[in-house]
């Protein structure tokens, strides 16, 4: 069913929090219908002196200690970095369980609303496109992010990583970006801030 917005469907829906597992949806349905430019608006207070500072001191973190052109590598310093800094990370935990969703569905086509460092955006997409290769299919990530300074930092560590070639960082309020989803099927959407912004 192609929805008003001229987004085909999602298929499959991972929303993580930081305080839980990650919950899994697996009925088809068009969230993206449903999603406003509210919920991104609403990530606003996010963009707090402290975050920002932990944001470019983890850019930096990762360019002292990371392999460039190694997307693990990118995650693990990121992961150390966020050990003993306060901020917004999937971790390891959390992220091994949508990696293994992620090897299981081989999705063509996934999108994430919230970028901020980077950490997701590097780890999804490097397992889609592992996923992608051993399936033998195309396939591509799209990374929504309201803030422009959080999006030049999720650009620049997709970039590190070398991935450029696999994801694209959209910046801006997510309504007013769908274009970009038009006519795709996203197979699996990620959510990646906490429950009191959806």
């Amino acid at each position: 069913m192609v929805s008003a917005l001229g987004i085909a469907k999602i298929s499959h829906l991972i929303i993580d929090t930081p305080s839980s597992t990650p919950r899994i949806a697996m009925s088809s349905f068009s969230l993206f219908e449903s999603v406003t430019s509210t919920i991104t608006k609403a990530v606003a207070p996010l963009l707090s002196g402290k975050m920002q500072r932990n944001s470019v001191a983890c850019l930096e973190f990762v360019k002292q200690n990371a392999t460039r052109n190694n997307p693990a590598s990118v995650v693990a310093a990121i992961d150390a970095f966020a050990a003993s800094n306060t901020m917004m990370n999937v971790g390891a935990g959390k992220g091994a369980i949508v990696d293994a969703e992620i090897r299981q569905k081989k999705p063509r086509a996934m999108a994430e609303i919230g970028a901020y460092t980077g950490y997701s955006t590097v780890r999804f997409a490097s397992a889609q496109r592992e996923a992608a290769k051993a399936a033998g299919i195309d396939s591509h990530y799209y990374s929504f992010e309201y803030s422009p300074e959080f999006a030049a930092r999720a650009r620049e560590m997709v970039s590190f990583a070398g991935l450029d070639d696999q994801v694209t960082v959209i910046q801006g309020a997510f309504s007013d970006q769908l274009h970009h989803l038009k006519g795709k099927t996203v197979d699996v959407s990620t959510l990646t801030y906490t429950a009191i912004y959806y």
